[in-house]
């Protein structure tokens, strides 16, 4: 171990009086995820449940049937058939969906799309990230959008913006706390009645 790391260890173990083992745990899965990118691990210090450890990637498009429960709690009246077939075309569209999977059990997801507009160029659209309730308010967003924006700079985005819905409280909190600034409406329209 670098004196580096023993200087680290030693001030998180001054500043949150934490054990010196569990603050070598908590600094060697912080550098497993710088390393690998695609674990993360969230903290809550000097509370009892303190550890989530879990893998953010990319949904591949042979599982993606495994986002519809989720798509179902944010939109609950809209069939399983009409989903499957939405989801499709929206994947020949360019969509993706990153997963947030704790033991191999998927716990949050969060659909993105990459695209260019003239007037903000290109960029990542994050789309309906919806989290499992006991999952909630641990972190767990502010995760998976670390991930986002990483991606997204990876593929050339330059920024990142957003539809949330009015009724949508918490999820406008969020995303004020994320950066994000409100800046327009977004309208609707049925054009088959």
């Amino acid at each position: 171990m670098s004196s580096i790391t023993y200087s680290f260890l030693a001030l998180l173990t001054s500043i949150y009086g934490l054990h010196a083992n569990l603050c070598l745990m908590l600094l060697t899965n912080a550098f497993v995820w710088t390393r690998k990118k695609s674990a993360s691990v969230i903290t809550a210090l000097g509370q009892q449940e303190w550890t989530l450890v879990m893998n953010i990637e990319l949904i591949n498009s042979e599982d993606i049937d495994s986002i519809f429960p989720f798509l179902q709690m944010s939109n609950p009246n809209i069939e399983i058939e009409t989903l499957r077939l939405r989801v499709s075309e929206m994947i020949g569209q360019g969509y993706q969906c990153v997963g947030a999977f704790e033991k191999n059990n998927l716990i949050a997801v969060c659909g993105i799309w990459i695209i260019t507009k003239y007037y903000i160029g290109k960029h990542i659209e994050p789309d309906n990230m919806i989290v499992l309730p006991e999952y909630r308010s641990k972190g767990l967003g502010k995760e998976i959008m670390k991930w986002v924006y990483e991606y997204g700079i990876s593929q050339g985005c330059v920024a990142s913006e957003l539809n949330c819905y009015l009724s949508n409280t918490k999820g406008q909190l969020f995303w004020a706390n994320e950066g994000y600034e409100a800046i327009a409406y977004h309208y609707q329209k049925p054009l088959l009645l």
